[in-house]
């Protein structure tokens, strides 16, 4: 089984998204992240795809939910972290599309299959954040 991290990142009540470029799921929209390696944590794995594909360091706070599938032939194992960037700002290193999305627009948008299993545990997760953020800016 390979295991995948994708991080839901909020900045201002938004989510990125980015756009898949190539491989089974061309097209579609997804958090970003990317495949373990060997000896690697998936909190470290988070850390270092987020800044290999978007140029920023993130804070990986809370596992939100881990789904399980298949992407061709590929057994998958996919973690989903709500994460803050603490540095950098988001720019598509890898030619990909990217985009800030409000939670509740999620649904409308042609997510991976993965993705849109984890979709409803993430849009309740965002929210739970958004309104943490806003209760300490009072």
């Amino acid at each position: 089984m390979i295991e995948v991290a994708a991080g839901v990142i909020v900045r201002e009540g938004k989510v990125l998204l980015a756009n898949r470029r190539e491989g089974e799921n061309e097209g579609l929209w997804e958090f970003p992240g990317g495949k373990k390696e060997k000896g690697e944590g998936i909190r470290e794995c988070l850390k270092r795809e987020l800044f290999e594909e978007l140029g920023i360091r993130v804070r990986v706070l809370d596992l939100i939910c881990k789904e399980e599938g298949k992407l061709g032939e590929d057994s998958l194992a996919l973690y989903f972290f709500i994460c803050e960037i603490q540095s950098g700002e988001p720019r598509p290193e890898e030619g990909q599309k990217i985009v800030w999305v409000d939670p509740g627009e999620l649904g409308s948008l042609r997510l991976s299959p993965l993705d849109r299993g984890a979709l409803k545990k993430i849009q309740e997760e965002v929210e739970e954040h958004v309104q943490k953020e806003k209760g300490c800016r009072l």
